[in-house]
């Protein structure tokens, strides 16, 4: 049995959920009591994005086995996912009172929570105070995913690179290192995660289209508009939301100069007239550069709106 769920781990790391949800149904069948498989199946719902069902399976479970700690903590990341945030709060607050000396995952829940009220600076403190005494490489994963998903690159990338240097293989990491890279204009450093990403997971279709989208980084109007981008990022995580309204209003005023200026001498190089196209080229950069550092607008617009389902596996 514990073969079975081992080799349905390894099918759902290598992104083959009809194959692992077939392993899990087998453990299952020889014993409807495992929690581990219970726990796997979850798990294969949530990496399918059928949070729905993950919600309905933890839901099942829990009837039986209503103090199992792993199972609340999947059921409330699984109603978050699935965009249910009033939900999500009550089940942190009784995940409090039944578990109180469960701090990690109490923590954990909360900064989630602060996340999706888009309290960047409570955020950022807890994500401050942990910086101050991990060791672990995939604390510092954790932590600089964190700064990153804040929209805080230039915080983020330090941590993501030391996590880099003792998970140098890890998908996630190289995902988020390609995408952070990309935010803070490194063409090199974008397109080397992500072809690092994309030899352990090919299936990565966004990685695909950053390798491409990096060398628009060159381009002198497409380089200021990223930076332009990252300050904007930065001065909303460091001091809030309308600080960073008034740095784009600011641009708005000022910045159209800085990017007009390169087009045009870009223009009189070459010859291509650049500048009539300017406000085509505007919308086609930003349309780029939102769909390469925002997965979820990504998958919205090409993420795999169905599951292969494999015959003989």
């Amino acid at each position: 049995m514990a073969s079975h769920l081992n080799s349905a781990r390894a099918m759902l790391s290598a992104k083959n959920l009809p194959a692992a949800r077939r392993m899990v149904r087998e453990a299952l069948d020889k014993n409807t009591n495992d929690l581990a498989a219970w726990n796997l199946q979850i798990e294969i719902e949530m990496e399918d994005k059928a949070y729905k069902e993950a919600i309905r399976l933890s839901r099942q479970v829990l009837a039986h086995h209503p103090s199992n700690a792993d199972l609340r903590e999947k059921e409330f990341f699984a109603v978050v996912r699935g965009g249910k945030k009033r939900d999500a709060r009550k089940l942190a607050a009784r995940f409090k009172e039944d578990f109180p000396h469960a701090t990690g995952r109490i923590r954990g829940m909360d900064l989630t929570l602060d996340s999706l009220s888009e309290n960047t600076n409570r955020v950022r403190d807890v994500l401050e105070e942990f910086s101050g005494y991990i060791t672990d490489a995939r604390d510092k994963k954790n932590i600089g995913t964190g700064y990153h998903n804040i929209n805080d690159p230039i915080r983020a990338q330090p941590m993501l690179l030391e996590a880099h240097e003792e998970l140098p293989n890890d998908p996630e990491l190289n995902t988020v290192l390609a995408t952070n890279s990309f935010q803070l204009m490194k063409p090199a450093t974008t397109r080397r995660h992500a072809r690092l990403a994309l030899r352990e997971d090919p299936a990565n279709r966004r990685m695909r289209y950053i390798i491409p989208a990096s060398y628009l980084i060159y381009f002198p109007p497409f380089f200021i508009m990223g930076l332009v981008f990252c300050c904007f990022f930065s001065v909303q995580a460091l001091f809030g939301k309308y600080a960073a309204y008034a740095c784009i209003g600011l641009y708005v005023f000022f910045g159209s100069v800085l990017i007009n200026l390169p087009m045009r001498v870009f223009q009189t190089l070459t010859q291509i007239p650049v500048v009539s196209w300017s406000k085509i080229l505007m919308i086609l950069w930003i349309v780029t550069y939102v769909l390469m550092s925002f997965p979820q607008y990504f998958d919205m617009l090409f993420g795999r709106k169905k599951t292969v389902k494999l015959k003989r596996f």
